[in-house]
């Protein structure tokens, strides 16, 4: 399934209002750095299905909404809780830890100790 397709006719549904926590990946298509961290996000939309939101949104395409949220380099990912940015990650590099980013926002639930 991969990473859900924003861009500004969705974002404010997909981003903003959303229920759970939200990873925008703005990206580009000449970016080649871009093209590698781009499987690595579908990844994580499938892993994290139902419990955080992972989208992928073409900062060529969506100038107006690249320029709201400052983005200075690509690829930028952008954390949003509740609708408000709450992190943010510039230029990533492939082989950061992209689990750590979502897990620290994900509730664990306590385990149950077996008797």
């Amino acid at each position: 399934m991969g990473a859900k397709k924003l861009n500004m006719k969705n974002f404010e549904k997909e981003v903003l209002k959303s229920e759970m926590p939200v990873l925008v990946n703005i990206c580009a298509d000449w970016c080649f750095q871009c093209r590698v961290v781009d499987p690595l996000i579908d990844d994580l939309a499938d892993e994290y299905a139902g419990r955080f939101k992972v989208g992928t949104m073409n900062y060529n395409e969506n100038k107006p909404l690249g320029e709201k949220y400052n983005i200075k380099s690509i690829p930028t990912l952008l954390v949003f809780i509740k609708g408000e940015e709450t992190e943010r990650y510039e230029e990533v590099d492939p082989e950061e830890d992209l689990n750590a980013i979502l897990d620290k926002y994900l509730v664990k639930k306590p385990r149950k100790s077996k008797k």
